[in-house]
């Protein structure tokens, strides 16, 4: 049984560098923390390969969730959605 003083779930550290990569995103090494919704949450700055710069929650980064400000979307369902790329040729 566990200790009713004991924390129910340990805290990590934030162990990333500047010009970390996740998907598309490089983190540029700027870090706060704001109340979203009653939480206190871990915003970060990144750039996406593009050139976009975006301030993102960390915990949507770090899972995955987020990969690109957009532009992966973009790029995937133009090439689902061509079929020769020859149109007014």
């Amino acid at each position: 049984m566990q200790n009713f003083f004991e924390p129910i779930k340990k805290r990590t550290k934030f162990n990333y560098k500047s010009g970390d990569k996740f998907g598309r995103l490089t983190y540029t090494g700027l870090t706060y923390t704001k109340i979203i919704y009653g939480h206190w949450v871990r915003i970060i700055e990144v750039v996406c390969d593009c050139g976009e710069v975006r301030e993102l929650p960390f915990k949507r980064i770090a899972s995955g969730e987020t990969q690109s400000c957009g532009c992966l979307r973009k790029d995937v369902t133009s090439k689902r959605m061509k079929t020769h790329g020859l149109t007014n040729h």
